[in-house]
């Protein structure tokens, strides 16, 4: 359990060491972390449920669900969402309520959060079920402008892909909890929200300790025999027969390697990258047996191991270093962030 809370704290280091750090401080003001969702798909304008667009200044995601259920009359499980914001931030995004709340959303008033839009659509919001945030970000101070080298490299190739250490709760709590319910050791979580949050949480930990190895490995951009490979464009998975075509593939920035979200119905490698995984796991007591019987709540993925950001620009001004992205759903503006300040940045969750 020890070595569990040792890698749960452990944040991800910056990646390119060498490269000189541009310094300041991210979220002096809530301005200066500015956050929009662009939705998966348009609302229809016809259905049961209604989208709405949320503009928050300062709240957390779970104070913003408060609000909503207080507000418009209806049940936290009710409200739909394809992601978590940030607290100290300008954040944009999509939720989803049922239709019956339509007329206390016109009541609807509250400080800190503007409700900009309402369409009808016929199915509830879920969890992942939009293209990209896009941010932009000051960092109040920054004492000179990234190296072109550095903007190329993080465009080309990425930064590792990791979850941040706020994902496995205080001392690494979060995660240990799930893992004593998977092993047997705690038949009974207070809340299903709970629970899945403990179990994402030990997935997650899974994730970052293969990443780690990897990398320690020289195996970040290197595929073995069995990987699981992801083609960038379309999403799609597939094992790795010929490392050659990969590697070749890898270099033309078609596709991505892959590392595992564990879970019940999750897709495993094969061959030497099926050993590799499967001992890494291990390490932590991790194996995709634990998850049986929970093929809704952690049916399981694989997560690209890097992560690129595009439409990335950087320009100095008065104030600091202005800094704007897109990344893809799940991965955290923070691993972007700290290639410029080099330090860590507190961050609520994957934007």
């Amino acid at each position: 359990m020890q070595e569990i809370q040792r890698i749960a704290l452990q944040p991800p280091e910056r990646f390119y060491q060498e490269e000189e750090i541009c310094g300041g401080a991210v979220k002096t003001e809530p301005e200066d972390f500015v956050v929009t969702e662009e939705p998966l798909y348009p609302p229809s304008g016809e259905g049961d449920h209604l989208f709405i667009q949320v503009l928050k200044r300062d709240v957390d995601h779970e104070t913003l669900l408060r609000r909503l259920v207080k507000a418009l009359d209806v049940s936290k499980s009710d409200i739909g969402y394809a992601g978590t914001k940030d607290r100290r931030a300008i954040t944009q995004q999509w939720l989803s309520v049922p239709r019956r709340a339509e007329a206390a959303i016109d009541r609807f008033e509250d400080p800190a959060i503007d409700i900009r839009q309402v369409v009808a659509h016929p199915h509830k919001l879920r969890r992942g079920h939009l293209k990209y945030n896009r941010f932009d970000c000051l960092l109040r101070g920054a004492r000179r402008a990234p190296s072109s080298g550095l903007i190329q490299r993080l465009m080309t190739d990425g930064v590792p892909n990791f979850y941040d250490a706020q994902r496995f709760g205080k001392a690494g709590s979060t995660a240990l909890a799930g893992l004593k319910y998977l092993r047997g050791d705690v038949k009974k979580v207070s809340s299903r929200s709970l629970l899945r949050l403990q179990i994402s949480a030990v997935q997650s930990l899974g994730f970052n300790h293969v990443l780690r190895a990897r990398i320690a490995d020289g195996l970040l951009h290197q595929p073995l025999l069995g990987d699981l490979a992801q083609v960038r464009q379309s999403g799609g998975i597939f094992w790795v027969d010929d490392v050659s075509d990969v590697e070749a593939r890898l270099a033309a920035e078609e596709l991505s390697l892959t590392g595992p979200m564990l879970g019940a119905k999750v897709k495993l490698p094969r061959a030497e990258a099926g050993d590799y995984e499967r001992v890494k796991l291990e390490e932590l007591g991790l194996r995709a047996e634990l998850f049986e019987g929970m093929k809704k709540m952690a049916p399981g993925s694989r997560r690209p191991l890097c992560v690129r950001p595009t439409e990335l620009h950087v320009s100095m001004e008065e104030a600091g270093l202005r800094v704007k992205f897109s990344l893809p759903p799940g991965a955290y503006a923070t691993l972007i962030l700290r290639e410029f300040t080099g330090t860590s940045v507190e961050l609520t969750g994957p934007a």
